[in-house]
């Protein structure tokens, strides 16, 4: 979906999802055991997230006596309760084409009672969020988004609109309606204030109950692991990467005990159990340290936008737990658009819950899907006979 390019009226402002936190970078290193402290200060950004839905009945009707509809005004955010509305204008012409546009709108701050904050132009008066427009079928299951967790902040000031002016073809409504209703659904991530957490470990062996403890130690374990990734020090692997001809370093027990493929490889008289040294051609040094860092503390900060990937790396080296992981990542991006590549995706590396959504979406919605560039690939394709296999068994035991 292309994004809008027009020149919005004052205070709306179109939305560009080009993410800016897609660098790389090596794991700082943490502090080592014996080096704890008594006392931890943790300063963070507190995010809230919340979301809504709006079900617009008789569309058809709407979009033709009503130049722009808003939705009611909703108050969102557990802590700091704002004031938001969304506005969908049926027609919007842009070119030659006719489009309908989708804003998201600040209508109020959640302190507005204190007329002391109430000027516009204050610094106070603005906010930082990101959001994700998504249009639902009758099940809850997208069919088009556009925005997410990864796009840059927007700042939003008192009636700011921020959105997308190309969200759809206005011709192509029916496509996205379900009884003539067409369901948006909106997720907001605001930017909160930096808050201050003190962790006393002083006393940190005193008697707790069992779920705490455990909870506390495995992520005490997975701290402590973390500074082990790709640790040269204490290393004795080398993982060679020819794709983008880079080294990294991990450890032969850790390996072992998290992945039968590499605990296969180490124990028996296999050229990488002799050289210790693995060497990994189909995926390149990013994708190869997601990986290490979920084996070594069972999460990656890869997986929001790379789980496509490491879904494949995890079923190489049998990592269940990732894919697994990946595959909930997968399912939240859900679309008409990408149905048949996830499907493809879910059933060529083994992955049953991301192929049965896939699946469920395929069916309910083939009429557009079939018109994918991703549908017309895989028909062309004959690498891709046991999926529509799976499309026609699906198909039958619906009917039944």
């Amino acid at each position: 979906m292309a994004l809008s390019v027009y020149s919005p009226p004052p205070g709306e402002v179109n939305v560009n999802t080009t993410s800016e936190r897609n660098s790389f970078e090596m794991p700082a290193k943490r502090r080592r055991l014996n080096d704890l402290n008594d006392y931890v200060i943790k300063s963070e950004i507190k995010e809230e997230q919340f979301s809504f839905e709006w079900k617009l009945k008789d569309f058809s009707t709407l979009s033709s006596r009503f130049p722009e509809i808003r939705s009611p005004i909703l108050v969102g955010g557990p802590i700091s309760k704002h004031n938001w509305q969304m506005k969908i204008v049926p027609r919007r012409v842009i070119g030659e084409k006719v489009y309908a546009s989708v804003h998201l709108i600040l209508i109020g701050f959640g302190d507005d009672k204190d007329e002391e904050k109430d000027e516009e132009d204050s610094p106070a008066r603005k906010i930082r969020a990101r959001f994700q427009l998504r249009i639902l079928n009758a099940e809850g299951i997208p069919l088009v988004g556009v925005g997410d967790y990864q796009m840059r902040d927007l700042e939003f000031r008192k009636f700011t609109h921020w959105g997308w002016s190309e969200f759809f073809l206005s011709k192509e409504a029916d496509s996205f309606t379900v009884d003539d209703a067409l369901t948006l659904s909106c997720r907001i991530w605001l930017e909160g204030e930096v808050q201050h957490e003190l962790t006393d470990n002083s006393d940190i062996h005193r008697a707790v109950s069992l779920p705490k403890k455990l909870e506390a130690g495995a992520l005490l374990l997975a701290n402590h692991l973390g500074t082990l990734v790709n640790d040269p020090e204490t290393s004795d692997v080398t993982i060679l990467i020819k794709l983008d001809s880079k080294k990294l370093m991990a450890h032969r027990c850790i390996l072992t005990a998290r992945s039968p493929v590499f605990a296969r490889m180490f124990s028996t008289n296999m050229r990488e159990s002799r050289e210790n040294s693995i060497t990994i051609k189909d995926f390149e040094s990013e994708i190869v340290m997601g990986m290490l860092e979920w084996i070594y503390t069972g999460q990656t900060r890869l997986l929001p936008r790379r789980a496509a990937d490491l879904i494949q790396i995890a079923e190489k080296y049998d990592l269940d737990g990732l894919k697994k992981d990946c595959e909930n990542i997968l399912v939240e991006k859900l679309s008409v658009n990408n149905a048949v590549k996830l499907l493809v995706l879910g059933h060529m590396h083994n992955a049953p819950y991301l192929k049965r959504r896939a699946l469920d979406l395929t069916i309910s919605k083939k009429e557009q899907v079939v018109k994918t560039a991703a549908y017309k690939e895989m028909a062309e394709n004959f690498n891709y006979t046991g999926v529509f296999v799976e499309l026609f068994i699906h198909i039958a035991t619906m009917k039944k």
